[in-house]
């Protein structure tokens, strides 16, 4: 049967010292009965009840670790005669299963991982505190500040501005006239200029400037064209 990664909940059947022939190290094997599994967060009985091992490594560095989990599981301490609690036995403990991939020849396999499930002396880290909490929250600021502003859509209400060097450093190409706004010419017309269009200096011979463009009785003519910007630089397999 293979084991989804989640909570699961088994009784501890035994537990015994061994050696890995690899590189010649002892570590722990604890085998458990699988009895139930978290489902949307209520426990359900496997169909099946299936028996999986937790190893624990008995090195230096790792020791310390194993030592607090065997203490959680009412161990005896003696190695040569494993015995634990009767409530790990007898009604269990919390165990989750986590999916790992294989290294060295094992790679491109999932195995499954597992471990005790909320064992020992763990407890929640404290708060980090209201000074911390302020120390961070000015730093981020500061961060937010120095940034460029985003590119896109400004807030409506925002007034769009021009910069200087824009608006004095492109003079009109050779041959059109600069763009001029809607002159008002009386209630309810106005006649505006089309933008870019030929100069009169600039036309064949005997050719005729085209009359600027005019709003009917009523309607009013377009408003001065709005400048157009550049982008800103700124060991049990599944």
């Amino acid at each position: 049967m293979k084991c989804t990664p989640g909570p699961y909940h088994g009784k501890l059947v035994r537990g015994s010292l061994k050696i890995n022939e690899k590189n010649r190290t002892y570590y722990v094997e604890i085998v458990f009965t699988i009895i139930y599994q978290a489902v949307n967060g209520a426990w359900q009985a496997l169909m099946t009840p299936c028996e999986r091992s937790l190893r624990m490594s008995c090195s230096p560095k790792a020791m310390p670790w194993t030592e607090k989990k065997l203490i959680a599981l009412g161990f005896n301490g003696d190695f040569a005669n494993m015995q634990f609690s009767d409530e790990a036995m007898s009604i269990g403990v919390g165990l989750s299963c986590e999916a790992e991939s294989g290294t060295g020849e094992n790679v491109g396999k999932i195995f499954e991982k597992w471990e005790l499930d909320n064992w020992g002396d763990r407890t929640a880290a404290p708060d980090a505190g209201v000074d911390a909490a302020r120390q961070l929250t000015a730093q981020f600021a500061r961060t937010m500040q120095s940034q460029a502003p985003p590119v896109g859509t400004p807030p409506a209400g925002a007034a769009a501005t021009q910069p200087t060097s824009q608006a004095t450093s492109m003079p009109p190409a050779a041959g059109v006239a600069p763009a001029t706004t809607h002159v008002p010419q009386g209630p309810g017309q106005g006649v505006t200029q089309d933008a870019a269009r030929p100069a009169a200096a600039g036309l064949p011979p005997g050719a005729v400037a085209p009359p600027p463009a005019t709003a009917g009785p009523g309607v009013p003519g377009p408003g001065p064209s709005t400048p157009v910007f550049g982008e800103v630089d700124d060991e049990i397999p599944f």
